[in-house]
């Protein structure tokens, strides 16, 4: 224990040596300005002492500390300092709190808080010395945690929170935070008298006025961690949302401009707060400030952070750090200068979205090898293997879910006005060793049976200086990407050779992988390929089956089957058939809002991409299951009657009637006549639809469709009478 004294302060330092007692006891008669109670009872300590050169004896200091005024109490507190740099400090602590009346400290620090006289007629001077000397001694005894989980300690907390709101200097602010910080951790009580007594409205006012790094700083950061971590999160995240805002912000800037430890411990405390589930209002809180300084202070942190040699887990901190604010803000917090805000923006401003993709591709990589040791090498039976890989499991999610808030960025930079895919050509360039073209239009750009007509590029271009991302910053993440779903896919490919499919790890491996082929779908071409069929045959382990798996690969599937080869890979890998199995189980489960049918028009979409390439490829429409599909689609539209949802699923049922016979049809066992004339029904609305309706707003597509329907049912009417008879009565 250092001694009571703030050390900045001559006339209350301890003595680092020994020093005559006359000399100490001059001191305190210089403090009490000529105190004649005080005079009387130092004078006889000192005649008792016989003027000995050392230091009173602990005994002689309680006689005093046991008197029978406040004045020889006082004198004891003062002479007591001297057993600060002695040895046994717990020791000499304890005796002295014993030989203290209880009420006596209370007293001194309401005296010197300006509320009540600890003696008749005391001048107002005196008050500063009395605050002084009450704080530094009570956080002195603090120190024990016998004495800081007493009662009597945690009933000052409201009072040493009152004099941090008032303010003070350094020396007793300090000496505040630290008595603050060791009472409420002592019993586990203390959390909550800091908290009730009105902690998180004092710290929030405060922590903005303390110097940066400070050890101030530093103590009022562990309180704030205490109050979170020790109080339930209902209680303090959704009560006090604002004042955590305000916390954020102060600690933010820390995380900022520190290069100690303590810019480590703001990491984590910052971490703690924005990914706990109870912080919904926080966030709600945090979105709607004018000026986000704390977003900015973050992004400077975290590129410190991953731009320099630091632990591992420092690193993964700083990551699920960057997750937390993107789930905030969005992931354009990526893309920003890397400047305090008011100083010069002179930095790059893809630094951040770089060092994020890079991390999280090294993380992902060096998890999955961890995660497959794990599940293929690893003691299945020993309970620390299992925690382990929850952790990285864990660890493993928020690695994809940046590299999923990457994708998604990058590709609505690359989003143009006519909607063409601009992340397919961008990275078809990359691939090829082709320049990008700013600024111009690619006519018929042609890579591997992709055609992107009338392509705008009017974002990337080396000579605009206002360009939120290059042609070089794109190509490297491009290539990042790449590699990063590349590996992805090697792990899956690993699972696929032990004979698992079951698993979060692999679930959440095929969302990723699914995420970035729906911007790039030719990406990785061959591995995807090879485990088309097995990434629609992943579960989660609490899922009954895959329909997780190929909801995630729906928007590829989708785009691949606009051109045969992708329809031959969907019809040899068997996607096609599980496709058509999920959308029969998506309309038996599905509301009766058209707003929640975006997954089932997805999967139309795709059957009917097919379908409509069926001749080409020669594929045959004999399998039951497209009995299955009319009748689920003629289910739906009973239940849902929207003009979209009619006329895709008439185009689907008019192209399946195609390959087949009424005679036929109704040969199936499970289709009767009652489910033949409901298809008809289905047809004859769409077909009496005329296309100008349709094309209200511009809504080609659903015109086009409707083409596609009157051109089928012309090839097949001959062979199905009832439903010409249902559709021309």
């Amino acid at each position: 224990m250092n001694c009571f004294w703030p050390s900045d302060n001559p006339l209350l330092q301890c003595p680092a040596t020994e020093v005559p007692i006359d000399l100490f006891g001059s001191v305190c008669l210089h403090l009490l300005a000529g105190s004649m109670e005080h005079q009387a009872s130092i004078s006889k300590f000192q005649s008792d002492s016989s003027a000995k050169p050392s230091s009173p004896s602990l005994e002689d200091i309680t006689k005093l500390l046991r008197g029978q005024t406040d004045s020889q109490r006082m004198a004891g507190l003062f002479l007591v300092t001297k057993f600060c740099n002695s040895g046994d400090h717990q020791h000499t602590i304890l005796e002295i709190y014993r030989s203290l009346d209880p009420t006596f400290l209370h007293r001194l620090l309401l005296t010197g808080m300006g509320k009540g006289p600890i003696a008749a007629g005391r001048d107002d001077a005196y008050r500063d010395t009395y605050l002084r000397l009450s704080v530094t001694v009570l956080s002195a005894f603090a120190r024990a945690p016998q004495i800081a989980a007493t009662q009597q300690m945690r009933a000052e907390v409201p009072l040493f929170l009152e004099i941090l709101s008032e303010g003070s200097n350094l020396s007793i602010l300090e000496e505040c935070y630290e008595f603050l910080l060791l009472v409420s951790t002592a019993h586990e009580d203390g959390a909550i008298t800091l908290f009730k007594s009105g902690g998180m409205t004092v710290l929030a006012s405060q922590m903005p006025n303390l110097q940066d790094g400070s050890h101030a700083m530093e103590l009022a950061m562990r309180l704030v961690q205490l109050l979170i971590s020790k109080l339930p999160g209902e209680t303090v995240y959704v009560e006090h949302p604002h004042e955590l805002s305000k916390m954020v912000t102060t600690i933010a800037m820390q995380f900022a401009v520190l290069h100690n430890a303590l810019k480590f411990e703001a990491l984590h405390l910052l971490s703690n707060i924005l990914s706990s589930k109870y912080s919904v209002a926080l966030h709600v809180v945090l979105q709607s400030m004018v000026v986000d300084k704390w977003s900015t202070y973050l992004r400077v942190g975290v590129v410190a952070v991953l731009q320099n040699r630091v632990a591992p887990e420092e690193k993964l901190q700083a990551l699920v750090l960057a997750e937390s604010v993107i789930s905030i803000i969005g992931e354009d917090w990526l893309i920003g200068p890397i400047t305090l805000p008011g100083e010069n923006n002179s930095s790059r401003t893809d630094l951040c979205i770089l060092l994020v993709l890079e991390s999280s591709r090294v993380e992902i990589a060096v998890l999955l090898n961890e995660l497959a040791y794990l599940k293929y090498e690893a003691d299945k039976n020993s309970s620390t293997s299992a925690e382990t890989f929850m952790v990285k499991l864990r660890n493993l999610g928020v690695a994809f879910a940046l590299v999923e808030r990457i994708i998604k960025l990058v590709a609505k930079f690359g989003e143009s006005e006519e909607g063409v895919n601009q992340l397919t050509y961008v990275r078809l360039c990359y691939v090829h060793g082709q320049h990008i073209v700013p600024y111009r239009t690619a006519q018929c750009c042609k890579w591997q049976g992709c055609q992107l007509t009338n392509l705008k590029w009017n974002f990337l271009s080396e000579s605009n200086s206002n360009s939120v991302i290059t042609e070089g910053t794109f190509s490297k993440i491009l290539g990042g990407l790449d590699e990063t779903i590349g590996v992805v896919l090697d792990y899956l490919q690993d699972a696929k050779e032990h004979g698992h499919k079951k698993g979060d790890d692999l679930l959440a491996s095929v969302r990723v992988v699914g995420s970035y082929l729906a911007e790039a779908p030719d990406a990785c071409r061959d591995k995807v390929r090879q485990l088309l069929g097995y990434m629609l045959s992943v579960e989660g382990n609490d899922e009954p089956n895959s329909s997780y798996s190929i909801c995630f690969l729906l928007p590829m599937l989708c785009q691949i089957t606009m051109r045969s080869d992708g329809c031959e890979m969907v019809a040899s890998t068997g996607a096609f058939r599980l496709v058509i199995g999920h959308l029969i189980a998506l309309i038996d489960s599905s509301s009766c809002e058209i707003e929640d049918s975006g997954t089932i028009f997805l999967a139309c979409d795709t059957i009917m991409n097919f379908l409509l390439k069926r001749k080409e490829l020669q594929w045959s429409l004999d399998d039951p299951s497209y009995v299955e599909l009319l009748l689920a689609l003629s289910h739906w539209t009973e239940i849902i009657t929207h003009p979209s949802a009619t006329v895709m699923a008439s185009t689907i049922c008019a192209l399946i009637l195609d390959s087949t016979s009424e005679e036929a049809l109704l040969q199936h066992p499970n289709f009767n006549i009652d489910n033949l004339t409901s298809l008809s029904l289905l047809l004859k609305r769409s077909l009496a639809t005329s296309v100008s309706d349709l094309m209200v707003g511009n809504n080609n597509s659903e015109a086009d469709l409707h083409q596609i329907i009157a051109l089928c049912y012309s090839s097949w009417e001959d062979r199905f009478p009832r439903i010409k008879g249902v559709v021309e009565r």
